[in-house]
Protein backbone atom coordinates (compact mmCIF):
# COMPACT_ATOMS: atom_id res chain seq x y z
CA UNK A 1 0.00 0.00 0.00
CA UNK A 2 2.68 2.54 1.16
CA UNK A 3 2.97 4.96 3.72
CA UNK A 4 2.13 7.69 0.97
CA UNK A 5 -1.33 6.61 0.56
CA UNK A 6 -1.58 5.57 3.96
CA UNK A 7 -0.72 9.04 5.36
CA UNK A 8 -3.53 10.54 3.02
CA UNK A 9 -6.06 8.44 4.62
CA UNK A 10 -5.34 8.78 8.24
CA UNK A 11 -4.52 12.58 7.90
CA UNK A 12 -6.92 14.12 4.86
CA UNK A 13 -10.18 14.84 5.29
CA UNK A 14 -13.58 13.45 4.08
CA UNK A 15 -13.69 11.12 1.29
CA UNK A 16 -15.77 13.62 -0.55
CA UNK A 17 -12.69 15.79 -0.95
CA UNK A 18 -13.95 18.72 1.91
CA UNK A 19 -10.26 19.57 2.73
CA UNK A 20 -11.58 22.25 4.89
CA UNK A 21 -10.98 20.15 8.33
CA UNK A 22 -8.39 17.41 9.05
CA UNK A 23 -9.03 14.30 11.13
CA UNK A 24 -6.06 15.76 13.29
CA UNK A 25 -7.99 19.28 13.51
CA UNK A 26 -11.41 18.06 14.09
CA UNK A 27 -10.27 15.53 16.78
CA UNK A 28 -8.46 18.49 18.58
CA UNK A 29 -11.55 20.35 18.59
CA UNK A 30 -13.57 17.84 19.96
CA UNK A 31 -11.28 17.99 23.00
CA UNK A 32 -12.60 21.15 24.13
CA UNK A 33 -15.68 20.34 25.39
CA UNK A 34 -13.96 18.14 27.75
CA UNK A 35 -11.85 20.21 29.12
CA UNK A 36 -13.91 23.31 29.47
CA UNK A 37 -15.88 20.62 31.90
CA UNK A 38 -12.74 19.94 33.72
CA UNK A 39 -12.16 23.79 34.21
CA UNK A 40 -15.80 24.34 35.55
CA UNK A 41 -15.34 21.14 37.45
CA UNK A 42 -15.65 22.68 41.67
CA UNK A 43 -13.77 19.24 43.10
CA UNK A 44 -11.89 16.76 42.65
CA UNK A 45 -14.21 14.27 42.10
CA UNK A 46 -16.18 16.17 39.45
CA UNK A 47 -12.28 16.62 37.52
CA UNK A 48 -11.77 12.84 37.42
CA UNK A 49 -15.52 12.52 35.57
CA UNK A 50 -14.78 14.95 33.24
CA UNK A 51 -11.60 13.98 32.41
CA UNK A 52 -13.26 10.60 31.47
CA UNK A 53 -14.57 12.32 28.77
CA UNK A 54 -11.39 13.49 27.61
CA UNK A 55 -9.56 10.19 28.10
CA UNK A 56 -12.20 8.20 26.52
CA UNK A 57 -11.90 10.31 23.35
CA UNK A 58 -8.09 10.31 23.20
CA UNK A 59 -7.16 6.52 23.75
CA UNK A 60 -9.74 5.74 20.91
CA UNK A 61 -8.69 8.07 18.99
CA UNK A 62 -5.20 6.85 18.98
CA UNK A 63 -5.97 3.36 18.80
CA UNK A 64 -8.44 4.35 15.47
CA UNK A 65 -4.95 6.39 14.23
CA UNK A 66 -2.63 3.53 14.82
CA UNK A 67 -4.80 0.62 14.31
CA UNK A 68 -5.66 1.93 10.82
CA UNK A 69 -1.87 2.51 10.09
CA UNK A 70 -0.94 -0.75 11.16
CA UNK A 71 -3.73 -2.21 8.68
CA UNK A 72 -2.59 -0.04 5.88
CA UNK A 73 1.44 -0.75 6.21
CA UNK A 74 1.60 -4.55 7.41
CA UNK A 75 -1.78 -6.49 7.03
CA UNK A 76 -4.46 -4.44 4.70
CA UNK A 77 -7.77 -5.93 4.45
CA UNK A 78 -10.33 -3.66 2.78
CA UNK A 79 -12.97 -5.39 4.45
CA UNK A 80 -11.30 -4.30 7.70
CA UNK A 81 -10.55 -1.02 6.90
CA UNK A 82 -14.34 -0.48 5.92
CA UNK A 83 -15.25 -1.50 9.88
CA UNK A 84 -13.00 0.72 11.23
CA UNK A 85 -13.31 3.62 8.87
CA UNK A 86 -16.01 5.31 10.79
CA UNK A 87 -14.23 7.98 12.96
CA UNK A 88 -15.99 11.07 11.35
CA UNK A 89 -19.03 9.28 12.63
CA UNK A 90 -17.53 8.74 15.62
CA UNK A 91 -16.34 12.22 16.69
CA UNK A 92 -19.72 13.92 15.21
CA UNK A 93 -21.76 11.31 17.87
CA UNK A 94 -19.56 11.96 20.12
CA UNK A 95 -19.48 16.07 19.84
CA UNK A 96 -23.27 16.24 19.50
CA UNK A 97 -23.89 14.29 22.85
CA UNK A 98 -21.04 16.11 25.10
CA UNK A 99 -22.96 19.43 23.74
CA UNK A 100 -26.41 18.34 25.19
CA UNK A 101 -23.94 17.41 28.18
CA UNK A 102 -22.86 20.93 28.12
CA UNK A 103 -26.10 22.78 27.78
CA UNK A 104 -27.07 23.14 31.28
CA UNK A 105 -24.01 25.15 31.94
CA UNK A 106 -25.49 27.31 29.69
CA UNK A 107 -28.19 28.41 32.29
CA UNK A 108 -25.20 28.85 35.47
CA UNK A 109 -22.42 30.72 36.36
CA UNK A 110 -21.34 34.58 34.80
CA UNK A 111 -22.41 35.66 31.33
CA UNK A 112 -19.06 35.62 30.48
CA UNK A 113 -18.98 31.63 30.83
CA UNK A 114 -22.02 31.33 29.22
CA UNK A 115 -20.57 32.86 25.86
CA UNK A 116 -17.15 30.95 26.36
CA UNK A 117 -19.38 27.62 26.23
CA UNK A 118 -21.68 28.61 23.16
CA UNK A 119 -18.05 29.65 21.56
CA UNK A 120 -17.12 26.14 22.42
CA UNK A 121 -20.23 24.30 21.31
CA UNK A 122 -20.00 26.28 18.13
CA UNK A 123 -16.66 25.67 17.31
CA UNK A 124 -16.99 22.05 17.73
CA UNK A 125 -19.49 21.70 15.15
CA UNK A 126 -18.58 23.16 12.60
CA UNK A 127 -16.30 19.90 11.54
CA UNK A 128 -19.13 17.59 12.21
CA UNK A 129 -20.55 15.11 9.37
CA UNK A 130 -23.82 15.89 8.43
CA UNK A 131 -26.16 15.44 11.27
CA UNK A 132 -28.37 12.69 9.85
CA UNK A 133 -25.15 10.74 10.13
CA UNK A 134 -23.97 11.85 13.54
CA UNK A 135 -25.30 8.72 14.91
CA UNK A 136 -24.31 5.72 12.62
CA UNK A 137 -21.34 4.65 15.04
CA UNK A 138 -23.98 3.99 17.25
CA UNK A 139 -26.62 2.25 15.16
CA UNK A 140 -26.97 -1.31 14.72
CA UNK A 141 -24.02 -3.51 12.59
CA UNK A 142 -26.77 -3.69 9.76
CA UNK A 143 -26.93 0.21 9.25
CA UNK A 144 -23.22 0.26 9.64
CA UNK A 145 -22.47 -2.56 7.14
CA UNK A 146 -24.79 -0.94 5.04
CA UNK A 147 -23.09 2.35 4.69
CA UNK A 148 -19.69 0.69 4.18
CA UNK A 149 -20.45 -2.15 1.99
CA UNK A 150 -18.86 -0.44 -1.28
CA UNK A 151 -15.52 -0.13 -0.01
CA UNK A 152 -15.45 -3.98 1.42
CA UNK A 153 -17.05 -4.89 -2.02
CA UNK A 154 -13.73 -4.51 -3.82
CA UNK A 155 -12.21 -7.08 -1.78
CA UNK A 156 -15.38 -9.43 -2.79
CA UNK A 157 -15.00 -8.46 -5.83
CA UNK A 158 -11.46 -9.49 -6.49
CA UNK A 159 -11.97 -13.28 -5.39
CA UNK A 160 -14.39 -13.75 -8.00
CA UNK A 161 -13.42 -12.76 -11.66
CA UNK A 162 -10.05 -14.42 -12.72
CA UNK A 163 -6.91 -12.18 -12.04
CA UNK A 164 -6.62 -10.49 -15.04
CA UNK A 165 -10.07 -9.43 -15.79
CA UNK A 166 -10.85 -5.24 -15.70
CA UNK A 167 -14.00 -4.79 -13.81
CA UNK A 168 -15.93 -1.63 -13.82
CA UNK A 169 -17.80 -1.06 -10.14
CA UNK A 170 -20.78 1.26 -9.83
CA UNK A 171 -22.23 2.26 -7.19
CA UNK A 172 -24.81 5.24 -6.27
CA UNK A 173 -25.74 7.36 -3.24
CA UNK A 174 -28.41 9.46 -2.48
CA UNK A 175 -26.13 12.59 -3.06
CA UNK A 176 -28.64 14.83 -4.72
CA UNK A 177 -25.75 15.01 -7.63
CA UNK A 178 -26.80 12.32 -9.71
CA UNK A 179 -24.74 9.10 -9.13
CA UNK A 180 -21.19 8.09 -8.62
CA UNK A 181 -19.94 5.57 -11.02
CA UNK A 182 -16.38 3.92 -9.15
CA UNK A 183 -14.09 2.02 -11.35
CA UNK A 184 -10.99 0.06 -9.86
CA UNK A 185 -9.21 -3.47 -11.32
CA UNK A 186 -10.25 -6.79 -9.99
CA UNK A 187 -7.12 -7.26 -8.74
CA UNK A 188 -5.38 -5.63 -7.22
CA UNK A 189 -8.69 -4.61 -5.26
CA UNK A 190 -8.77 -0.58 -5.49
CA UNK A 191 -11.52 2.08 -4.59
CA UNK A 192 -11.73 5.15 -5.53
CA UNK A 193 -13.59 7.95 -3.65
CA UNK A 194 -12.79 10.90 -5.70
CA UNK A 195 -9.45 12.16 -5.84
CA UNK A 196 -8.46 12.32 -2.11
CA UNK A 197 -9.77 8.43 -0.68
CA UNK A 198 -8.09 5.11 -2.02
CA UNK A 199 -8.23 1.52 -0.98
CA UNK A 200 -6.21 -1.52 -1.51
CA UNK A 201 -4.03 0.09 -4.97
CA UNK A 202 -1.21 2.95 -5.22
CA UNK A 203 -2.42 6.03 -6.26
CA UNK A 204 -1.04 5.91 -9.88
CA UNK A 205 -2.92 2.53 -10.10
CA UNK A 206 -6.87 4.00 -9.82
CA UNK A 207 -9.04 6.73 -11.63
CA UNK A 208 -13.03 7.70 -11.22
CA UNK A 209 -16.05 9.78 -12.25
CA UNK A 210 -17.49 11.27 -9.76
CA UNK A 211 -20.66 12.66 -12.04
CA UNK A 212 -23.32 11.77 -14.09
CA UNK A 213 -22.16 10.34 -17.21
CA UNK A 214 -24.10 9.65 -20.39
CA UNK A 215 -24.44 6.48 -22.08
CA UNK A 216 -21.83 7.61 -24.73
CA UNK A 217 -19.54 8.78 -22.74
CA UNK A 218 -19.37 5.21 -20.18
CA UNK A 219 -19.52 3.03 -23.23
CA UNK A 220 -16.20 4.93 -24.30
CA UNK A 221 -14.75 4.71 -21.19
CA UNK A 222 -15.65 1.65 -20.84
CA UNK A 223 -14.11 -0.01 -24.90
CA UNK A 224 -10.87 2.65 -24.60
CA UNK A 225 -10.03 0.94 -20.90
CA UNK A 226 -10.55 -2.49 -21.97
CA UNK A 227 -13.42 -3.38 -18.97
CA UNK A 228 -14.36 -7.27 -19.57
CA UNK A 229 -16.77 -6.91 -16.85
CA UNK A 230 -19.90 -4.07 -15.07
CA UNK A 231 -20.72 -4.94 -11.49
CA UNK A 232 -23.73 -3.15 -9.93
CA UNK A 233 -23.25 -3.13 -6.62
CA UNK A 234 -27.05 -0.69 -5.83
CA UNK A 235 -28.34 1.47 -8.34
CA UNK A 236 -31.64 3.30 -8.63
CA UNK A 237 -34.39 4.73 -11.39
CA UNK A 238 -31.91 7.57 -12.55
CA UNK A 239 -29.39 4.63 -13.51
CA UNK A 240 -32.42 2.66 -14.97
CA UNK A 241 -32.99 5.94 -17.17
CA UNK A 242 -29.73 7.06 -18.47
CA UNK A 243 -28.28 3.62 -18.68
CA UNK A 244 -31.37 1.33 -19.29
CA UNK A 245 -30.39 1.97 -23.32
CA UNK A 246 -27.09 -0.37 -22.74
CA UNK A 247 -28.86 -3.78 -21.62
CA UNK A 248 -30.50 -5.73 -23.89
CA UNK A 249 -34.02 -5.80 -23.72
CA UNK A 250 -35.65 -8.31 -20.63
CA UNK A 251 -33.08 -7.81 -18.98
CA UNK A 252 -32.78 -7.90 -15.42
CA UNK A 253 -31.21 -4.85 -13.90
CA UNK A 254 -30.68 -5.01 -9.99
CA UNK A 255 -27.89 -4.80 -7.36
CA UNK A 256 -25.25 -7.13 -6.76
CA UNK A 257 -25.37 -8.49 -10.05
CA UNK A 258 -22.71 -8.73 -13.41
CA UNK A 259 -22.51 -7.82 -16.49
CA UNK A 260 -20.38 -8.99 -19.78
CA UNK A 261 -19.42 -5.75 -21.64
CA UNK A 262 -19.54 -6.63 -25.24
CA UNK A 263 -19.22 -3.51 -28.27
CA UNK A 264 -22.96 -2.77 -30.31
CA UNK A 265 -22.86 -1.75 -33.79
CA UNK A 266 -24.03 2.09 -32.94
CA UNK A 267 -20.59 1.89 -31.01
CA UNK A 268 -22.01 2.04 -27.70
CA UNK A 269 -21.36 -0.94 -25.36
CA UNK A 270 -24.05 -3.85 -24.94
CA UNK A 271 -24.00 -4.86 -21.00
CA UNK A 272 -25.12 -8.92 -20.78
CA UNK A 273 -25.99 -10.18 -17.54
CA UNK A 274 -23.22 -13.10 -16.13
CA UNK A 275 -23.82 -15.62 -13.43
CA UNK A 276 -20.67 -15.75 -11.29
CA UNK A 277 -20.06 -19.10 -13.05
CA UNK A 278 -19.94 -17.95 -16.08
CA UNK A 279 -16.73 -15.56 -15.27
CA UNK A 280 -14.60 -17.52 -15.86
CA UNK A 281 -15.41 -18.06 -19.48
Amino acid sequence: MGIRNAVTILFEARPTGDLTFSIISRFALSLLPGFYLVYRAQNASEKRSAGVFVGALAIGFFLYLFGTLAMMLIGFSARLMAAASSLDRYLASYLVLMSVALLPYLFTGARKQKTLLLLVVCCCLIPVTPLNQSFDFLSDTSGREKIRAPYAAAEDLAKEPQTDTRTWYVDQRDSGEGFFIFRYLAMPAAVSYGETWSFGAPLSAYDDFSRSLTPKEWSTALIKGGYALVYLQTIDSYFLETMGSLFPAGSAIGDGLYYRVSTGENGLVILTPVSLAGLAS
